[in-house]
């Protein structure tokens, strides 16, 4: 979990979803259980359609997983 990630989550939750402010932490501690905080090298640019959606790449490929070669 990069934090631009955990950013957009708490984004979209307090904003789409309607949470309050004092429920965001709660939820932070959760999702630090089952993730590993990687911080990205590398920006990639392959999502036009949604460009924060490459974030999740970016935290892929810090986290040792392979982007496919047309990612590259």
């Amino acid at each position: 979990m990069a934090d631009a990630i955990m950013a957009e989550i708490k984004r979209v939750l307090q904003l789409k979803f309607k949470w309050p402010d004092e429920d965001i932490p709660a939820v932070e501690k959760q999702i630090a259980l089952f993730t590993r905080h990687v911080t990205p090298q590398k920006a990639v640019d392959v999502i036009k359609e949604d460009p924060s959606d490459n974030r999740v790449l970016e935290c892929a490929a810090a986290s040792g997983s392979e982007l496919p070669r047309h990612w590259r």
